[in-house]
Parts: structure tokens; C-alpha cells; sequence
């Protein structure tokens, strides 16, 4: 079997190269359907954008399976001579407008309400109003094109172009397919080009990715628009026609690879994002727990107490809070900074009046200076009120904060905290109860 984007099954031996060609098809192929399957249960959840670019990934991900010699032997056994090309063709096209669709939906809002809109969502909005009526019309002549004016009658070569070559009906199929395919993929790089310019980091780099993926695509449609029309004009030579089509093979592998990998790059930044923030809530588990187990009417979810006592039960216990479905990994980190800081205000009314002190005093005699220093005192005193839990509450004892102006900057100085919590010696924050007074 030989290459089958605009290739044929043919009984001549495979080309230099076929195998190379066949296996980056391959490669297209899994990394689309790979992301059709990754953003499923997304679409099926989400809106126009999450289905509109599941819908696109799924549409080119079969499309290009038709394009390799499985996909291509497959749909032959239907019988119909070169229905693959067709299936193929007309599965770009709803996939280019699916993939429009998500493009300017994206500036949806900003659409409806009509204020200030760029002229690049304006004319993204307004192609894509007429997108689906275009791309039902383009299919539906290309479909009459192949059925009624393409002569499907003489031997197969190699290249679908090849076979048609002269036929007034090639330059009418494939002028169709690629002004309509060139366009919207145009119309996508403009949209991702312009909107790299004011992105920043992860998105900024996958926007650029697949703008360059557009720009490749465009560049490929444009030339073989004009092969197909110079080639339905006047038949090319073999040679000729064998090196155009590794030219624009080689600008389509680029387009969908780019395209491919600038859709992931920002995905990462949000696997990122989470996995520092279950991290961020497995490094406050300890302080968190042992705060709330005292105060349980604080918090939203108490902490497990599995096989307590038990080897593994902390491990146990940390995992299953922290991976729990209960709540987002985000909004669970920010209900243990929220419970923390309330077990510690319960804290303050029953701990020693003088113990912040004593403890900061320790803090310097182990040679910690400045934030350092408060860091280990706060990490003593939550140790040693801890045990003190059991008295009678008072006037909220002085206990500095030192946490900043927002949320990340609480979250850094407790993280801090958390650590010198986990890695002091218990009894040397039990013993600053000897020195501190004990409350009323």
C-alpha cells in the first residue's frame, strides 16, 4: 500500500520515502485522536467552545486516519473507487468549521455585546456566520464534482492528482476544497497570531505554535490550489509531480504538528497549576489536621482518622483528604488557609498570655534571625498551644500574622510554617509552657 492522503492503492512499488510518510500520518493521527479521547468528558460537560474544538479534533483526527494506507484499504472495501479522498475531504471540512466555531467563540461575549469590537472579531465573527452555510455548499459540489464530473474509469496512480490530471473537474474539486479549506485556516492563524501578541507564558507560546501551524497550512492550501489548477490545465511530469507533493506534505505535517502541540502547551500550565496546588495542600495537611482535630466545628470536612495508630495511617489519611472528590484541589487548599486561620484565632483564646514571646526568644537562641525566626516561633507556639487546648478560653492572646496582603502571600508564609510545624522537636515547644504563665 502506498501513502493515502492523495494517494491511490497502487500495484508499482512504494516510492522512496512512503514509509517515512506513513508513519508521521500515523503519528498525526494518534495525536489528534489522543486529544478528541483527553477532551471528551470536558465536551460533553462543557459549552460551545469545549464541544465545538472536541468536535474538530475528532473530525480531523478520522480524516487523517483516511489519509494512511489502513484508513484508505478500509473505506476501499465499500467498493466505490477513491471514496476515501471524498470522506476524507468532507471530514476537513467540518472539522475547519468546528474548529472556526471555537475560535470565535472564544470572543463570544464580547460579541454580544457589541461594544468596542477589534477588527480581528469582527471579521473572525462575521466569517464564521457564514462558515457552515459555505463549507454545506462546498461539499455538496464536490461531492456532484466527484460522483459526476471526475473520471474514476482509467487505471489508478499514485496521486489523486496525477489520475485526474487534465480533467476540468480536478481544477473545480480541489478549487473548491482548498479556497474554503485555505481561508478558514487562514482566518484561524490570524485570530491565534493577533492574540499571542498580548498572552503571556504558557498561553502565549501555544498561541504562537499554532499560528505558526496556520501560517504553514495556509502556505500549504495556497500552492495546491494552484497545482491543482495548473495540473487540470496541463497534466505536470511525474517528477515534477512527485516533488510538489513532498513539498506540501511537508507543510501539512508541519501545520497539524504545530497545531497539535500548541493546543497542549497551555493545557500544561493547568496541570501545572494543579499539581502545585495538591502539593501546596499535602505540605499544610499535618499543621491543618492537627488544628482542626481539636476544633471540628471549624472546618467543612473533618480529617480522616483511619487506622490510627496503625503504620501507614498517616500516609492513609493525607492521601484520601487530599485526593478526595469533595472539592477541587483548588478551592480545598484555600478552605485549609481558611480553617487554619480560624483554628488559630480559637487557638489564641486558650493558650499561655506570654508564650509568642517565650517561644520567639527560643526561635533566636537556635540562630534564626528576622522572618526566620517568627517562622520557627509561630511553628513553637502552635505546638505548645496545642497542648494547652483543654483550658478554659480567655481574651485572645498577641499572635502575629505576618501573612501579607493576599491570599498567595498567606499561602507562602503558612507553607513555611507547616515545614518548621513538621521538623521541630515536640518537647522542645512543650517545654516553653514552663516559662510562659498559664491563663486564668
Amino acid at each position: 500500500m502506498t501513502k493515502c492522503f492523495e494517494h491511490s492503492v497502487s500495484l508499482s512499488p512504494t516510492p522512496p520515502g512512503e514509509d517515512v510518510s506513513d508513519f508521521v500520518a500515523y503519528a498525526v493521527v494518534v495525536a489528534l485522536l489522543f486529544q478528541a479521547v483527553w477532551r471528551a468528558p470536558t465536551a460533553f460537560r462543557g459549552h460551545v467552545r469545549e464541544r465545538s474544538l472536541w468536535g474538530s479534533f475528532t473530525a480531523l483526527g478520522i480524516a487523517w486516519f483516511l489519509r494512511t494506507p489502513a484508513g484508505h484499504w478500509l473505506v476501499e472495501q465499500s467498493g466505490v473507487d477513491e471514496l476515501a479522498y471524498l470522506l476524507k475531504h468532507l471530514l476537513t471540512i467540518a472539522g475547519l468549521c468546528a474548529l472556526l466555531r471555537y475560535v470565535t467563540a472564544i470572543d463570544a461575549a464580547q460579541v454580544a455585546t457589541g461594544a468596542n469590537l477589534s477588527r480581528r472579531v469582527k471579521i473572525t465573527s462575521r466569517a464564521q456566520s457564514w462558515a457552515p452555510a459555505a463549507g454545506l455548499l462546498a461539499a455538496a459540489l464536490m461531492t456532484a464534482t466527484f460522483l459526476f464530473a471526475l473520471d474514476r474509469s482509467g487505471p489508478e496512480q499514485a496521486h489523486f492528482m496525477q489520475r485526474h490530471a487534465g480533467e476540468a473537474g480536478l481544477a473545480v474539486y480541489m478549487g473548491l476544497f482548498y479556497l474554503f479549506t485555505g481561508a478558514v485556516i487562514g482566518l484561524c492563524g490570524y485570530q491565534w497570531g493577533s492574540k499571542a501578541r498580548d498572552a503571556r507564558g504558557a498561553l502565549r507560546v501555544g498561541l504562537g505554535l499554532m499560528g505558526g501551524g496556520m501560517a504553514a497550512g495556509t502556505l500549504y492550501s495556497l500552492v495546491r490550489l494552484i497545482y491543482g489548477f495548473v495540473n487540470a490545465a496541463t497534466p505536470m511530469p511525474a517528477d515534477f509531480a512527485a516533488l510538489q507533493e513532498t513539498v506540501t506534505d511537508s507543510l501539512l505535517y508541519m501545520c497539524f504538528l504545530l497545531w497539535t502541540l500548541g493546543a497542549v502547551v497551555p493545557a500544561t500550565q493547568g496541570v501545572t497549576t494543579r499539581y502545585r496546588t495538591i502539593a501546596h495542600t499535602i505540605r499544610l495537611h499535618r499543621l491543618w489536621a492537627d488544628l482542626t482535630l481539636v476544633n471540628p466545628d471549624l472546618v467543612a470536612y473533618p480529617p480522616s482518622q483511619l487506622l490510627v495508630g496503625r503504620p501507614g495511617a498517616a500516609l492513609l489519611n493525607t492521601t484520601r483528604d487530599v485526593l478526595s472528590r469533595q472539592m477541587s484541589p483548588a478551592f480545598r487548599l484555600g478552605r485549609y488557609i481558611t480553617e487554619i486561620r480560624d483554628a488559630i484565632l480559637e487557638l489564641r483564646r486558650r493558650a499561655p498570655e506570654h508564650l509568642y514571646a517565650s517561644a520567639l526568644l527560643a526561635a533566636e537562641r537556635d540562630g534564626h534571625q528576622g522572618q526566620d525566626a517568627e517562622i520557627v516561633a509561630q511553628a513553637y507556639w502552635l505546638r505548645a498551644a496545642l497542648a494547652r487546648v483543654d483550658r478554659q478560653p480567655h481574651q485572645p492572646v498577641d499572635f502575629p500574622a505576618n501573612i501579607g496582603e493576599s491570599l498567595n502571600d498567606e499561602r507562602a508564609w503558612l507553607l513555611k510554617v507547616a515545614f518548621a510545624y513538621r521538623t521541630i522537636p515536640r518537647a522542645t515547644a512543650l517545654a516553653l509552657l514552663i516559662d510562659a504563665p498559664q491563663p486564668a
